[in-house]
């Protein structure tokens, strides 16, 4: 003591022994000490200081818990327990509150700077996520948690600026403002000087796209940085290769569903690179790096990007790979056989919707005796199915839909897989019968689908089991046969089931629906029919009934037992006599179109009281007035059949989409209602018998696409108010005897791509107007048909030429194509196509190529023919036939290269014909009959092949296609000249271009399409087998065709 007394009095002359010992004492002490801290700090439970717990129950009273959320936090926060007890809530050993977790606890309300958790300056983690605390902004006072390390407030509903105080919080090491839809972009400038410390930032959802976001990358003061994590941040542009240098750190890299144009290949090569996700960049193309075997890649996730090419066999490197996902890509060629051999921790492996082909071995999968998923969906593989048995403990779910597959089933599908949720083997060329025991041995089987394949015989009854989890059976488009087993409708858990496009036959019992099925679709199986007595039980529900293109004679009685029908589809069949009152009321779709009914039982039940939404009474043989409509139909269609009269009640429809009343006998005036009808996206009134004016006012909510009054007896003035019509695409006003001029007041339409206004009465030029604004007249314009007319004049094609559909070709055939998409529906899309080949058809989903028409014929027109017609080069059918056109044949039509048909007949050209139409390779139909032409007829390319009544009626012309010698006339010689020449002679018959519409709908899609059929009538019989396969299919006109399959 006497040693430390004089320690404290400056004297420092006792021996080292002495403070050697107190040296020890003193460490001794301070362990103890340490030792008590962390008891303490082991005994949270008890140390809560009454400051932190009142903050933590002030924040509690001030915002809004959900009742319904018994998970939450915050119900165990209660004043008679230590906050330190309570969950979410972490505490040091002093009792400080130092980490919240209140994610997915159901909060609700404002938070601004006074809230009380700003108290709790000890914090380091705090977690707010999946809340919704709109329309707060994040507060200022949260610099006063300047200890924070960890900040998490995804999905929590802050909005406006991101505080400058953020940046302060220098602190931090994860920063997560994810899906904070409206919460501004932070400053990535300040973020990436001042957060040295980050090693995670989550910014997904955020508008990221101002520039600079790229600093992220190239920052020196983020080395640290581990996760960054940007999806769905509109970012746009290039991730440069300098940024390498700064995420030597980086594990995991986010940027999917962006607009990323340029990725550095040496990305993929980052040291510490474990996750990589790219998907949905649509525009960023490149290809798969050599891969080093150093590489600590995980998850490689390229999907629905640009990326092809072949996958390396260095693919075999990342043995640390647990999933691969490709899918929707552009890559092609064989797998590599690294793919299958080395990665055996793979889990996950997507390869579906690319050019992928070859066989796969059937022990290819042998190796990845981890794998859960497997897709190879969508490609071009080939040969036998490979084996699966390896993965047999794991595997959930296997697509290999879309392939070219063959052979049977293996037996590795069929038995000892006790996970498999999922098999996709559809649309593939695989044959056998279907093995039963898909049925009873798969315990976890849910989805099977074996759909458009080859497989065939017939299928045997099994023992349903109980415990069967099988809920949906897709068996339909193979060459099954015989008995339908009643197995089926045994199995518990099966809800869907769907038998289409085999050969079934024999007559069912409804009892055998007496299962849990719901959905039911045995269509088009033609030796199959239902027992059409009525059953004394209720059915179980049903919730969709497909029986179309059967061998239906009568309506299924059992059916009107059921309250829970949402479709009944009956059509194609033969069913005649009357529809049954009892049918009205059960179901929101009905299709008994292609039928042969002829009438409805009386009374016809109250529309009010039917759910209708979808009506489909097409090709019937109904006659006399539309009956009554329920109010709620959006889709009606009652084409091809003998109706008479619409009823006032089409006026107080509440949501029409789809009104098709083509094809029938109904007279008198159009509806003026129609025109008002704000929702109706598709109205075809053609060919029947309607009459008078069009009197519609279309207002300015019109929302028409498509509008068909073709072949009618309409006259007088067209309403002005369907340039209200803004979404307006196919205008079909042929074939009617109305008197106006040409509709220059719909040149604004943007979306108008059919027009036509052939056999009318329009008149006057066209040439001479000129556009009242800047505005592009008819700026998408793919087809317009003015044949037989009066317009009189010079050819109005300057008035065309800004059409940048016609004029403007791409590279790719893109520009042939056209989409016609309805507002606001989601029952259906439609497409457009025009041919001119003569094959019909009836009904298109997609489409490729898009004819582009011209046809003039049957005017007035007088003058040239302009040298700008060679502008219009994606121009497929132009016919100027049956005018009083003169001058030359422009050498400028060679510029149309896309030209498949050509008719300048009847009219008054001279001089002769340019040899530069000899580069038209496309160009299967020409006629220039009936004019003064002189000279050679060139006979290179197909010019050869034109029959000689493309050119006769020119005494001038001469060559082999005339049997002709022209070295008999002199070069300068004068053709005679011909009465019969002078004036042409109009024949409406002798050259057509005639337009189908069809749409096609429901379930895949309404779909529209349009063929053009072209040809050209022939004196001599001789030629007409050579050009018989563009002969017309149809006489007359066809307009827009719904129907519904």
């Amino acid at each position: 003591m006497a040693c430390l007394a004089q320690f404290f009095y400056g004297n420092y002359s006792c021996n080292s022994q002495y403070w050697s010992l107190l040296l020890f004492f003193i460490s001794f002490l301070n362990q103890l000490i340490s030792s008590s801290s962390s008891s303490t700090s082991n005994s949270t439970h008890k140390a809560c200081l009454r400051d932190q717990s009142s903050a933590l129950l002030q924040f509690k009273s001030s915002i809004t818990i959900d009742e319904y959320i018994d998970h939450s936090n915050l119900w165990s926060w209660e004043t008679n327990t230590s906050c330190c007890s309570w969950q979410g809530v972490t505490c040091n050993g002093y009792g400080f509150v130092i980490g919240l977790d209140a994610s997915e606890s159901g909060l609700s309300g404002l938070i601004n700077s006074s809230t009380s958790l700003f108290k709790l300056r000890r914090l380091e983690k705090l977690n707010l996520a999946y809340n919704e605390f709109f329309p707060s902004s994040i507060p200022t006072a949260i610099i006063q948690l300047h200890s924070l390390t960890h900040l998490n407030l995804s999905s929590s509903g802050f909005s406006g600026q991101v505080p400058i105080e953020i940046y302060q919080l220098t602190s931090l090491v994860s920063l997560d403002f994810s899906f904070l839809y409206g919460l501004q972009s932070p400053n990535i400038e300040s973020l990436s000087k001042n957060m040295s410390s980050l090693r995670e930032l989550r910014l997904d959802g955020l508008n990221a796209s101002i520039s600079g976001w790229q600093q992220l990358f190239s920052s020196p003061k983020l080395h640290n940085l581990q996760v960054l994590s940007l999806s769905n941040c509109q970012l746009y542009g290039s991730v440069m290769s300098s940024s390498l240098s700064s995420l030597s750190s980086l594990s995991v890299l986010v940027l999917s569903m962006n607009d990323i144009t340029h990725f550095p290949i040496e990305m993929f090569s980052l040291p510490n690179l474990q996750v990589l996700d790219l998907t949905a960049n649509y525009h960023l193309a490149g290809s798969l790096p050599e891969f080093q075997s150093s590489s600590a890649l995980r998850e490689l996730v390229l999907p629905r990007t640009k990326f092809s090419g072949t996958i390396p066999s260095s693919i075999g490197n990342l043995k640390r790979l647990t999933k691969l996902d490709l899918s929707q890509c552009e890559f092609y060629g064989s797998i590599p056989f690294s793919l299958w051999h080395n990665l055996d921790q793979l889990m996950f492996l997507d390869l579906g919707h690319n050019n992928f082909s070859g066989e796969l071995p059937s022990d290819s999968l042998s190796n990845l005796s981890r794998l859960v998923k497997l897709f190879l969906w969508n490609n071009s593989f080939s040969g036998r199915l490979p084996s699966i048995k390896s993965s047999s403990r794991t595997i959930t779910q296997v697509y290999l839909s879309t392939n070219r597959f063959t052979g049977s089933i293996p037996d590795s599908y069929v038995d000892g897989l006790p996970n498999l949720g999922t098999l996709h083997l559809s649309n593939n060329l695989l044959t056998g019968s279907v093995p039963s025991s898909l049925f009873t041995k798969l315990p976890s089987l849910e989805f099977l689908s074996l759909g458009d394949n080859q497989f065939s015989g017939e299928l045997q009854e099994f023992a349903a089991p109980a415990s069967s989890q099988l809920y949906d059976i897709n068996l339909c488009g193979n060459m099954l046969e015989g008995r339908i087993p009643t197995s089926f409708l045994k199995l518990p858990s099966l809800r869907g089931l769907s038998l289409c496009s085999n050969r079934f036959e024999g007559v069912l019992n409804p009892q055998m629906f007496m299962g849990n099925v719901t959905n039911i679709d045995f269509s088009n199986n033609r030796m199959l029919s239902i027992d059409p007595i009525d059953v004394a039980f209720t059915i179980p529900d049903i919730f969709g009934f497909y029986f179309s293109s059967c061998n239906l004679t009568e309506f299924p009685l059992f059916l009107k037992h059921q309250e829970t029908l949402s479709t009944i589809d009956l059509s194609n069949n033969q069913l005649t006599g009357k529809v049954p009152a009892w049918l009205w009321n059960k179901t929101q779709t009905l299709n008994i179109s292609h039928n042969l009914l002829d009438g409805f039982e009386q009374p016809v039940p109250d529309p009010s009281s039917s759910n209708l939404r979808i009506l489909d009474l097409r090709s019937n043989m109904f006659d006399g007035p539309i009956p009554d409509l329920p109010t709620t139909l959006g889709h009606l269609l009652l084409s091809d059949n003998n109706f008479t009269q619409v009823p006032v009640s089409i006026c107080n429809l509440s949501l029409p989409v789809l009104l098709d009343l083509s094809n029938n006998r109904i007279s008198g005036s159009i509806p003026p209602c129609l025109g008002k009808l704000a929702t109706l996206n598709v109205l075809d009134l053609s060919k029947n018998k309607f009459s008078g004016s069009i009197r519609q006012e279309f207002d300015q909510f019109c929302n028409l696409n498509v509008l068909n009054l073709n072949a009618n007896q309409l006259e007088g003035l067209l309403p002005r108010s369907l340039a209200n019509c803004l979404r307006l695409q196919i205008l079909d006003l042929g074939n009617n005897r109305i008197n106006d001029t040409f509709p220059f007041w719909l040149e604004s339409l943007e979306d108008l791509q059919v027009l036509r206004l052939r056999s009318n009465n329009f008149h006057d030029a066209i040439s001479g107007y000129r556009p009242t604004s800047n505005a592009i007249s008819f700026p998408s314009l793919h087809i317009i048909d003015l044949f037989s007319n009066s317009f009189t004049g010079h050819l109005p094609l300057q008035y065309f030429k800004s059409s940048r559909v016609m004029t403007m070709p791409s590279e790719n055939g893109d520009d042939n194509q056209v989409r016609l998409l309805p507002a606001n529906d989601n029952y259906y899309g439609y497409s457009l196509l025009i041919k001119n080949k003569g094959q019909e058809l009836s009904y298109l989903y997609d489409i490729i190529y898009l004819l582009n028409a011209v046809d003039f014929s049957s005017n007035k027109f007088e003058g040239e023919i302009p040298e700008l017609v060679g502008d219009f080069k994606s121009l497929s059918v132009l016919n100027l036939s049956y005018n009083s056109i003169g001058g030359r044949i422009p050498s400028s039509l060679g510029n149309l290269r896309k030209l498949q048909s050509l008719d300048l007949s009847n009219n008054k050209l001279s001089g002769e014909i340019p040899p530069e139409l000899t580069s038209l390779t496309f160009l299967s139909v020409l006629n220039v009959s009936m004019n003064k032409l002189v000279g050679r007829i060139p006979s290179a390319a197909q010019f050869s092949t034109f029959p000689s009544n493309s050119f006769e009626g020119n005494l001038g012309l001469c060559g082999s296609q005339m049997h002709i010698e022209c070295n008999r006339r002199g070069k300068d010689d004068a053709p005679p000249t011909s009465s019969s020449s002078e004036k042409p002679q109009e024949n409406p018959k002798s050259t057509i271009i005639d337009w189908k519409f069809a749409v096609a709908g429901f379930g895949g899609g309404i779909i529209v399409g349009v063929v053009v059929e072209h040809f050209i009538l022939v004196r001599n019989m001789y030629y007409l087998g050579k050009i018989l396969s563009i002969k017309r299919l149809i006489q007359g006109d066809k307009s827009i065709k719904f129907f519904v399959e």
